[in-house]
């Protein structure tokens, strides 16, 4: 999203913030975030047992696409500025979820603390820096004896340029991304803590609610189905039954207001008829020249287009070249770790998944039918594409036997 070009540039101090500190509050408290970031960064590593020289070689790394990210937005004034220019004014409670979400999230910063907007940069930062460790520490911990192939791929993708750009600024992606981390975390490396499993689910159903619902509706379902009971538990899951039949109608009521459903086909209820028409519109909102016409095509080209395009030859600039060579590297990580896995069900045979694992299965595939249904835009593709790749990919490299308990 863009701002119209009447708008007066940021550099314009009527805009009401500058990028860079202009008093002695502002300088100080950018030293601090950048002290406490850097002091974060140490504490997380000794707790998960990463090194430290690795630890802070991905923080710098993704600092540098975070100062990238910064000019970016200077010159095109894209999503970061106006969340932080709304959040100087606007804190919402009730209703905090979406692009409300980040605006109050980032209000706690600039508006309460009077952070600039350099500073609250760099806690976006610090947020998708932690969400990478946790991704690489599912993988690179000595609890589990990971061959240096799979290492050596985790730590390729944890420096892929475009995931540590679109993970290092002020918007959804990044919290969406830290979430989706913080859950496949939790389901490997910590016992599975329910608690922290549903604080990521929630997380991810404030920052975008049409696909945040579809997760905890999968995990919410797999839980009450297939986890052990005793008559106590048994108890505890008839109550959430019950209470999610009653409270499911008026949440899928307000996730299709919310997306625009009503607004976009004219109807008061939900049909199917409309909800297709809905998708179609919806596909075409990212219209320019990355626009691809989704509606169109079958579902096979659908896939491939969300998660490895633009190809090399589709590639119009650098940046778009870049994001061209990491779809090539994605698509040869793809099919050769499905690849392996059929070699392996032919030798070894197919084995039903764990709990977790089918929940994973069932999460990935619905949330790869509907973005590839409604996302028709390079750009869009290449962020929105990282809310379910690493569940993928992490599902393709772990040995089921060996990351369950």
């Amino acid at each position: 999203m863009h701002f119209d070009s009447h708008i007066i540039d940021i550099r314009d101090p009527s805009w009401g913030f500058f990028i860079l500190p202009t008093n002695a509050y502002s300088l100080t408290t950018l030293l601090l975030v950048v002290f406490v970031s850097l002091l974060t960064i140490g504490i997380i590593a000794n707790k998960l047992k990463l090194n430290l020289f690795l630890s802070y070689s991905i923080y710098i790394w993704h600092s540098i696409f975070n100062i990238i990210y910064i000019i970016y937005v200077y010159y095109d004034k894209g999503d970061a500025t106006k969340y932080f220019f709304r959040s100087l004014n606007e804190f919402h409670i009730l209703n905090a979820v979406g692009a409300k979400f980040i605006v109050s999230f980032t209000a706690i910063f600039s508006q309460f603390f009077a952070f600039n907007y350099l500073s609250v940069f760099i806690i976006y930062n610090l947020i998708g820096t932690i969400a990478l460790l946790l991704l690489v520490n599912i993988f690179i911990n000595k609890k589990y004896s990971t061959d240096y192939k799979t290492k050596i791929i985790i730590l390729i993708i944890a420096f892929l340029p475009s995931l540590s750009f679109w993970t290092s600024a002020i918007g959804k992606d990044t919290i969406y991304f830290f979430g989706t981390s913080l859950l496949l975390w939790t389901i490997f490396n910590l016992n599975k803590n329910i608690l922290v499993k549903y604080f990521a689910l929630i997380l991810l159903f404030l920052i975008r609610p049409h696909y945040g619902f579809i997760g905890l509706a999968i995990f919410v379902f797999f839980d009450l189905v297939l986890s052990k009971s005793t008559i106590k538990t048994l108890y505890v899951k008839i109550f959430f039954i019950i209470f999610i039949v009653l409270i499911s109608p008026f949440l899928f009521n307000y996730i299709l207001n919310f997306v625009g459903y009503y607004s976009v086909t004219g109807y008061e209820h939900f049909h199917l008829e409309g909800f297709l028409n809905f998708l179609e519109v919806r596909s075409r909102y990212g219209f320019s020249e990355a626009f691809y016409d989704v509606y169109t095509m079958p579902f096979i080209l659908k896939l491939i287009s969300l998660l490895f395009r633009p190809f090399i030859f589709e590639a119009n600039n650098i940046f778009q070249f870049i994001i061209a060579l990491e779809n090539l590297f994605l698509f040869l990580l793809i099919i050769y770790l499905i690849y392996e896995k059929i070699i392996i069900i032919i030798f070894k045979g197919i084995k039903f998944p764990s709990a977790d694992r089918l929940t994973l299965y069932t999460y990935t595939f619905f949330y790869l039918f509907f973005l590839s249904i409604s996302v028709a835009n390079y750009g869009i593709a290449s962020r929105q594409k990282w809310m379910i790749l690493p569940v993928l990919i992490v599902l393709l490299l772990t040995n089921s036997k060996k990351y369950e308990k």
